[in-house]
C-alpha cells in the first residue's frame, strides 16, 4: 500500500466514525460538553467546517486567518449537511493530489483531527444517549 492508498484507507475510515457518532445525535445533545471548557457537538461541527475550509486553502499555499470561518445557520440539520459537503470537498481535494504537502495535510488536518473530535463527540453521545453503542463507530 503507498502514502495516497493510505491516506484513501484512513479518510475513509473516520468518514464511517462520524457518521456513525453523528448519525442519530439527540438533539439534546447538541449543546452538551464533555468536560468543562470542551466544545459542545454544535460548536465541533461547525469548528469542523471551518477546518475542512482552511485545509484545502494552506494546502493550496494560501493565508488562512484562524476563526474567521462562520456559519449562520446552527441548526443540526444543516451543520450536519455542511459539514459533510465540505469534509467530501476537502477529501476530494486531498485524494486528487499527489503533492507530499497535500498528503501530509490531509493526514494532520483530515484524519488525526477528525479522530480527536470524534473521541469527543462519541463521549458527549455516550452520556446523552447511554444505549448508543459506542463500537457502532467501527465497521464490522
Amino acid at each position: 500500500m503507498n502514502a495516497p492508498e493510505l491516506l484513501k484507507a484512513a479518510l475513509t475510515s473516520t468518514g464511517f466514525q462520524y457518521e456513525h457518532v453523528l448519525n442519530g445525535m439527540p438533539e439534546t445533545a447538541w449543546d452538551a460538553h464533555a468536560c468543562q471548557g470542551g466544545m459542545s457537538v454544535r460548536e465541533i461541527v461547525e469548528h469542523l467546517c471551518e477546518v475542512y475550509t482552511a485545509f484545502q486553502r494552506i494546502a493550496r499555499g494560501e493565508d488562512y486567518k484562524w476563526g474567521s470561518y462562520k456559519v449562520d445557520d446552527h441548526s443540526s440539520s444543516h451543520l450536519l449537511e455542511l459539514r459533510k459537503k465540505l469534509r467530501d470537498e476537502a477529501v476530494d481535494f486531498a485524494t486528487s493530489s499527489s503533492e507530499d504537502q497535500v498528503l501530509q495535510g490531509a493526514m494532520d488536518y483530515l484524519v488525526l483531527h477528525d479522530a480527536y473530535h470524534v473521541g469527543q463527540l462519541a463521549l458527549i453521545r455516550m452520556n446523552a444517549d447511554p444505549a448508543w453503542n459506542p463500537y457502532s463507530i467501527y465497521p464490522d
